[in-house]
């Protein structure tokens, strides 16, 4: 977001001039928890799972409450940008020290939609590897193996790369993934060491609205060029179907229309 404004620490300010101290541990080490969503006409899918992961992560890392009404502040600031859909980002950090101590530091901005017709028929992926085990499920601004990954994945021409570490598909770098294999949905478990989307758990609640069976496990690496179809879920772009994964074709299914169809009813008013 280079123009616009976004709120900082109290104030709707242009963007930027929202700038942090070079004594901030949330810049210095990443001490900083993130929440992304997609907000249409002050809607949001399960709104109150996104503030309740972001409030496991700041006590996680220490981070005081703000006793910030987060709803008001995303409609203020979509307001002041002009928007009735965007993407939203909060980031709550840990802030330079004043005189009563560590301080909690909020940002809020709010973007433009990203075009549909990039993910309208479906993405292509490649697949990454990743060497550390995530020791929380919730997203924190210290993700940088993922930012390398997605980047690799870009210059090849890819969405989005699908991380595999010891033989095991993880998740993608923003986004969690879903097999479909005779009729059954899969998913790995969050106990893999993943971020557990808000995205992901609204697609495992419309599985089961529409009938279908779903399985958290772990997946072995070559169940994901022999799945019937691969799904990515992310709480901007919503379900994405997958085409390809390293040039390789995927099948194609009506689960990922379904379940998006599902998804899509799951918006509700902040």
């Amino acid at each position: 977001m280079k123009n616009g404004k976004c709120y900082y620490n109290g104030k709707i300010v242009p963007v930027n001039e929202a700038k942090v101290s070079a004594g901030c541990d949330g810049f210095r080490q990443g001490r900083s928890v993130i929440e992304t969503f997609a907000c249409r006409n002050w809607k949001v899918v399960l709104f109150k799972e996104h503030l309740e992961r972001m409030k496991r992560g700041m006590d996680t890392f220490g981070l005081k409450e703000t006793g910030l009404d987060f709803a008001q502040v995303v409609k203020q600031v979509m307001k002041e940008n002009g928007l009735k859909e965007a993407r939203v980002r909060i980031t709550v950090f840990r802030d330079e020290k004043g005189e009563n101590g560590e301080k909690t530091g909020v940002i809020v901005c709010a973007d433009e939609m990203p075009l549909a017709e990039i993910t309208a028929n479906g993405v292509e992926c490649v697949t990454g590897k990743i060497s550390w085990k995530r020791e929380y499920d919730f997203k924190c601004g210290n993700f940088m193996e993922y930012v390398i990954e997605r980047e690799k994945a870009e210059k090849k021409g890819a969405f989005d790369a699908i991380l595999v570490r010891d033989g095991k598909v993880l998740e993608g770098c923003i986004a969690n993934v879903f097999l479909v294999k005779n009729g059954e949905l899969i998913t790995p478990a969050v106990s893999q060491g993943i971020v557990s989307g808000i995205a992901r758990k609204a697609v495992l609640i419309a599985a089961k609205k529409i009938g279908m069976k779903a399985v958290e496990r772990e997946v072995n690496a070559e169940e994901l060029l022999a799945a019937d179809e691969v799904l990515l879920t992310n709480a901007v772009r919503g379900v994405v179907a997958v085409k390809k994964i390293d040039g390789k074709k995927i099948g194609s299914g009506e689960t990922c229309t379904r379940l998006r169809e599902q998804y899509e009813k799951m918006f509700e008013e902040i």
